[in-house]
């Protein structure tokens, strides 16, 4: 996305005119040229399991010959099924784990109807022989439930409900990081599962959605939770609605409803809390604006596997720790909006790294040390904001020589912290 100068106009000065001005206003800036067009083509990527050898695969993209055997193939015993997902595979569940949380996933289903029963000894479910309930006075009843029909596959009369949950199951159990938290059903990532199972209403199947698309859905309803989307947010964005979640507000995706996201802009909402650790699987994303808000916690060095991350917007919130030494890694980046935090330690002088940069704003947040001199490589930048922090001794002349618009440290005379002879304010 080509840039517009920023600040093209600002006049160098070494006064306090305007001087608390935090240039924060970044709409144009990032959202400028957003095609909000909505293709209305549905992706077609299948996803069928096949067995091969003694392994169960995952296929996006089959040919129609193999699409044609829908899932007549898939096997009965799924406790061996990988999902290629990521190389590490961390998360991955094994075989017994698996089928505990299918259980789990069915008993939490059965809680559920018998939640919404009048009386304990009225019921209506379908059981087999060896499942049904007791009805003895004052017993508890236990049960399996089937689940029923209405959670099968629309499209695909052979995907049932039960073959179905498995299979979601087993792809969000292929990369969830920490796999205990499937097993915490007040956890963001239980309460994403079951929702996924039993409450969305698109009804993803696994014949006619690409693994990919179930796991973006899946993230982005951990990432609704955990930032308190049911409880604390001012608008919900169409989120948990039967709509793709490229459609839900504040998301835009490549190629239309049906595509992956590459911007996310929820600023101003009140979103709360830390950052999933699953929301670093979103590899399509090129912008992350969240500030305003009231976001905790850290940023995970796993954010460089972001590599196509081009602005990170997340100014006022309540972030702490440092800045990951990873987030160097991504040389895509053109904007680091993290102005007004608790974020601390040294600047390292790995941010030289950042060639495309043009755009920066740390100001009044907790850094200590020395500038980087490395700061004077970023050739395309722009904006610098440096102030209200704990930085010592001198802006380097290497960096006064780039000649930006904005350029801001600690270096009032009455209060110096900063020596700074190029400064545009002193703060």
């Amino acid at each position: 996305m080509a840039l517009a100068p920023l600040f093209a106009s600002s006049s160098r000065t070494t006064s306090n005119t305007d001087a608390a001005k935090d240039a924060d206003d970044l709409d144009r800036f990032l959202w400028s040229d957003t095609n909000t067009a909505r293709s209305s083509s549905r992706n077609k990527s299948k996803i069928i399991f096949l067995e091969k050898g003694e392994e169960i695969i995952a296929e996006n993209n089959l040919s129609n010959r193999r699409r044609n055997l829908g899932l007549k193939r898939i096997r009965k015993d799924r406790s061996s099924l990988t999902v290629p997902l990521r190389e590490d595979n961390g998360g991955t569940l094994d075989g017994g784990m698996k089928q505990a949380l299918i259980e789990s996933s069915r008993q939490y289903y059965g809680r559920r109807r018998m939640a919404n029963k009048k009386t304990s000894t009225d019921f209506s479910y379908s059981y087999s022989d060896d499942d049904k309930p007791s009805t003895e006075k004052n017993s508890e009843p236990t049960y399996s439930p089937t689940l029923p029909t209405t959670l099968a596959c629309p499209s695909n009369p052979e995907e049932t409900a039960t073959l179905r949950a498995e299979g979601l199951t087993d792809i969000i159990s292929g990369i969830v990081v920490d796999p205990d938290t499937l097993f915490d059903s007040d956890s963001a990532q239980s309460r994403a599962l079951q929702w996924l199972i039993y409450d969305d209403g698109l009804r993803l199947c696994l014949s006619d959605a690409s693994a990919a698309k179930i796991i973006q859905r899946y993230i982005m309803v951990v990432f609704y939770y955990i930032t308190g989307g049911d409880t604390d947010w001012k608008k919900q964005n169409s989120y948990l609605s039967s709509t793709d979640e490229c459609l839900w507000g504040g998301s835009i995706c490549d190629g239309g409803e049906t595509g992956f996201i590459e911007k996310i802009s929820l600023d101003e909402n009140n979103l709360l809390g830390p950052f999933p650790d699953e929301f670093y699987l979103l590899s399509k994303l090129t912008t992350l604006d969240l500030d305003s808000n009231q976001l905790s916690g850290t940023i995970s060095e796993d954010i460089s596997k972001l590599p196509l991350l081009e602005v990170v917007d997340l100014d006022k919130n309540n972030l702490s720790g440092t800045i990951p030494n990873s987030l160097f890694d991504v040389t895509s980046l053109r904007v680091l909006d993290m102005n007004n935090n608790n974020i601390g330690g040294t600047l390292s002088s790995d941010i030289g790294n950042l060639v495309n940069m043009e755009f920066i704003q740390l100001h009044q947040n907790r850094f200590t040390g020395s500038i980087p001199a490395s700061l004077s490589k970023l050739s395309l930048l722009d904006t610098i904001t440096l102030h209200g922090n704990k930085f010592t001794g001198s802006v380097p002349q290497l960096l006064c020589d780039l000649g930006l618009n904005r350029l801001t440290s600690d270096c009032l005379r009455n209060d110096l912290k900063v020596q700074c002879d190029c400064c545009t304010n002193c703060l």
